[in-house]
């Protein structure tokens, strides 16, 4: 299908960046493009302005305690500093797509890939065909009928392992730099005033607000506290093909031990089974200062498995989603603690 048209605009400042946000009502940031614009061939939401950040010097350039937001994927698989600080940055890039798509897909982008619905992610003539969805363009969620609130899951790959490895995210926009933690950038705490649509319960955006940024605001980089360089981390997530789709579910651990091999600090994150990416650790508290049995990791496994409701909304049945969870964390456990 083809690309709509719309107006690119090519900033190669920052500055450039919010001149064009303050004078333009409608636009998207555009990365490397491999999510937004196969969205545009689909006509899911398109907008009349591109502002294009591929040429602002500022998002990019990579070390073991900052990443630009506009690095591409393939740098960071190989930038010797990150892998030795972080190897699971690596492990968990080369499970993105395909190696063609990390050479062009961004960090940024890969953080604000766009959450993902078998009933939104189709083309015109199927969605008016069955009768689209709430994220495109009627008033309903398929996924739960008789709702307002979006179902789509989130679907990108950093965020979970960023969150797991308590990284930070600086932001630039009309009003200023800020800086948040991944699990904020998500999660809002309670009482934010973001105005962001919430799910019901109001623990988490859903799959429209997706997350705590302001429409003008630019991802300017990552930053890995150097801490975190103790903990041993591991990312596996469950697609229909391995080369290149999607995750379907995943989870992210990150953890750290004393000389006695008890764990001293736990960190779990379900990823591709709700609007954002869900921090468990209170699921795991249970093992800090233990040194864990199998016993003990298989019932953390069966807690994540009871506690993670998906819908359906992907390829795989929510109680298969559901199940390998608990597998890909009792796997993650055995691996990272030997």
């Amino acid at each position: 299908m083809l690309v709509p048209s719309f107006t690119l605009h090519r900033p190669t400042t920052l500055a450039e960046v919010h001149g064009l946000t303050r004078e333009l009502r409608e636009f998207d940031f555009l990365g490397g493009g491999t999510d937004l614009l196969c969205n545009y061939k689909n006509r899911l939401n398109a907008k009349p302005h591109v502002i294009s950040l591929t040429h602002v010097a500022e998002l990019r350039g990579i070390s073991a305690t900052r990443i630009g937001a506009g690095a591409r994927l393939v740098e960071l698989e190989e930038s010797a500093d990150l892998c030795t600080a972080f190897p699971v940055i690596a492990a968990a890039v080369a499970q993105i797509a395909t190696p063609l798509i990390r050479q062009t897909g961004t960090v940024g982008g890969n953080l604000l890939v766009d959450t993902r619905c078998y009933w939104f992610n189709q083309t015109p003539d199927f969605r008016v065909a069955l009768g689209s969805c709430l994220k495109a363009e009627t008033h309903e969620c398929r996924v739960v009928p008789n709702t307002s609130v979006c179902y789509a899951a989130y679907s990108g790959d950093l965020g979970p392992v960023l969150m797991v490895l308590q990284a930070r995210l600086e932001l630039a926009g009309a009003q200023g730099v800020r800086r948040i933690s991944v699990h904020d950038f998500f999660v809002p705490p309670a009482g934010d005033g973001n105005g962001a649509h919430r799910m019901p319960d109001g623990a988490r955006l859903d799959g429209i607000g997706r997350n705590t940024k302001r429409p003008d605001e630019v991802i300017v980089a990552v930053e890995l506290p150097a801490a975190s360089q103790g903990l041993r981390a591991g990312y596996m997530k469950l697609r229909a093909r391995d080369s290149m789709d999607f995750p379907d579910a995943a989870m992210a651990i990150a953890l750290r031990t004393d000389a006695a091999g008890r764990i001293t600090e736990l960190h779990l994150v379900a990823n591709a089974v709700a609007p954002t990416p869900l921090l468990l650790d209170e699921l795991g508290a249970g093992l800090v200062g233990t040194k864990p049995d199998d016993a003990a990791i298989r019932a953390l496994g069966e807690r994540v498995t009871a506690e993670v409701v998906p819908h359906k909304n992907t390829h795989f049945t929510p109680k298969y989603r559901r199940k390998m969870l608990g597998v890909f964390t009792r796997r993650l456990l055995q691996q990272l603690l030997g």
